[in-house]
């Protein structure tokens, strides 16, 4: 009968004295705890249907906080300047076989509600802390239907600088498989890593670079306290001009730019019974009912309000702006539902 072989792992324990294996127990045990020293996700501190604010701490090696040196109140940043922020800066996404995609790092409609939720937190925060935000957005495309995530931390290192730091945008999950209560960033916003994203700022914003490696980080940047004052006024002198008659544009997309007819509009009326278009995106007419936008695949015919009320419509794109209609329309372009 053939002899048992022992197993390397069994001979390793048999040649160690059982002392040595609880020192050496002992000794992985405090390795594990080396581990843990860095930023921690601390609470879930709110949470709405589009933002879930949670606050991170520094933590060392007996997980007590440890002061960072961080600037906080970040200069009392109040929400039309933190509105301002994040209203200002764009992403393009490289995609392998497919053309680069353009887009807000926060849609428009959920960008104030961002700002009032960390306008709210900030002020509490020590040396040792920062804010993270998450961003969920339902996304309806005909029968498709997902939550589109974006994820960074707000902080600032230097006196008259915010610094905001991104480790996702826009990734897709399953409505199912989306909890703000039982989130876990695996990610460090900070650390350099190769997303296929870039960011598209500001005049006065700038992106930071390691100094070790002298590496640009395409995600962490900061905003100078001044840059985004002139931000608030631009706003400001813009909304109220708001309601002076104005030219309708979209910017292309690629370089292969889409067919884009331009018209003449003035201020809409929701009342109207004959809405007109305001311009033809991939071959979908755009209109312009009170505060919404509404994009009619080809051979819609004109819009009709009473369609839209009792959901007549096969597929109709809806947004708060031109540019979350004629996102949709790309994404229904990709998925096969509309042809170029």
């Amino acid at each position: 009968m053939k002899a048992r072989q022992d197993s390397p792992f069994t001979k390793f324990l048999n040649i160690i004295p059982m002392s040595k294996s609880l020192v050496l127990l002992v000794a992985l045990l405090s390795l594990n705890s080396c581990v843990t020293v860095g930023w921690k996700q601390a609470e879930l501190l709110e949470s709405n249907d589009f933002v879930s604010i949670y606050l991170e701490e520094y933590r060392g090696e007996e997980r007590e906080p440890v002061d960072q040196g961080l600037q906080h109140p970040i200069i009392d940043l109040d929400v039309h300047q933190l509105a301002a922020l994040f209203a200002s800066v764009s992403y393009r996404e490289s995609r392998l076989l497919l053309d680069d995609h353009q887009g807000s790092l926060i849609h428009e409609r959920i960008v104030w509600d961002l700002a009032e939720a960390l306008a709210k937190h900030l002020p509490n925060l020590t040396s040792a802390q920062r804010l993270r935000f998450l961003v969920h957005r339902m996304e309806r495309v005909a029968i498709f239907t997902g939550v589109y995530l974006t994820s960074g931390v707000l902080f600032s290192e230097e006196e008259g600088k915010v610094d905001l730091a991104i480790d996702m945008i826009e990734e897709r999950f399953l409505p199912d498989d989306v909890d703000p209560k039982s989130m876990r960033f695996y990610r460090k916003p900070t650390r350099m890593f190769n997303s296929g994203y870039s960011l598209q700022l500001p005049k006065g914003f700038t992106l930071t670079t390691n100094s070790e490696s002298n590496r640009t980080h395409p995600l962490w940047f900061k905003a100078p306290i001044s840059e985004i004052n002139n931000l608030v006024e631009i706003a400001k002198e813009a909304k109220s001009k708001s309601n002076t008659p104005k030219t309708v544009i979209t910017q292309p997309k690629t370089n292969e730019e889409p067919k884009v007819t331009i018209k003449k509009t003035s201020a809409p009326n929701e009342s109207s019974s004959t809405p007109k278009s305001l311009i033809v995106y991939q071959g979908c007419d755009i209109y312009q009912v009170g505060s919404q936008y509404y994009g009619l695949p080809p051979g819609s015919g004109t819009l009709d309000l009473d369609k839209i009320k009792n959901r007549s419509y096969k597929l109709i794109f809806q947004g708060n702006n031109v540019k979350e209609v004629t996102s949709s329309i790309d994404q229904a372009v990709e998925a096969g539902l509309l042809k170029r």
